[in-house]
């Protein structure tokens, strides 16, 4: 479960992906304390909370920003499944060789999302970062993160809301550019891109469901 190089310093960059790097013992440590967590919770208490499937002794199914992937809560491991057939299938001849493991970073998202989701419903209600629990103190982290997505789109709301429909998202119908992605099935976000023009720069928002501090 490690970054993979130059695929991963294209996404966040060379420094962004150092950093990383950098916690990946302390990661590693939490993913460790977490999968022996789930275990004691057991499965079925776990699908029930997060929407996951049970997918065979001790392993879930749930999409991740739209990929299918696996946690293996018996043996320690998280990897993407090839959607194309049947669940059971997939399961009864697990070929460790043949698995793409989720890098150290998702494999924590993840197994965070099983570990607090307690089945709250999606409200339909939208909230800012800075309302989510101590999202007003974190609030300043947030501009640094989606400035490279304001840069890479801001001239091109197309790409973005085509890139956004690739990874499970949907069109909101309440903005030219808006999107609802879903990270997890009861854990949509939404992404608002305002593009550039003569007066102002662009612009991206982030909405949350009223729901978030569930997850």
């Amino acid at each position: 479960m490690d970054y993979q190089g130059k695929y991963t310093d294209k996404i966040f960059g060379p420094e962004a992906t150092g950093n990383l790097n950098k916690n990946k013992e302390t990661l590693n440590l939490l993913i460790d304390t977490m999968f022996k967590d789930l275990r004691e919770k057991g499965p079925a208490k776990i699908a029930c909370g997060s929407g996951a499937v049970i997918a065979g002794e001790n392993m879930l199914s749930l999409d991740y920003f739209g990929k299918p992937v696996i946690v293996d809560i018996e043996n320690m491991d998280v990897f993407y499944r090839d959607d194309s057939e049947p669940l059971t299938r997939v399961t009864e001849r697990i070929n460790r060789e043949d698995m793409k493991f989720a890098d150290t970073f998702s494999t924590a998202i993840i197994l965070h999302y099983l570990s607090v989701a307690d089945g709250a419903p999606i409200t339909g209600e939208w909230i800012s970062y800075r309302e989510l629990p101590g999202g007003l103190f974190y609030s300043g982290t947030m501009p640094p993160v989606i400035a490279p997505l304001i840069k890479k789109y801001q001239e091109n709301g197309e790409d973005f809301v085509n890139r956004a429909l690739k990874i499970g998202g949907r069109v909101t119908g309440d903005n030219k550019y808006g999107v609802v992605v879903y990270p997890f099935i009861r854990f949509p976000v939404m992404v608002i891109l305002d593009e550039m023009d003569e007066e102002f720069g662009a612009s991206i928002r982030l909405l949350f469901d009223k729901n978030s501090p569930h997850y």
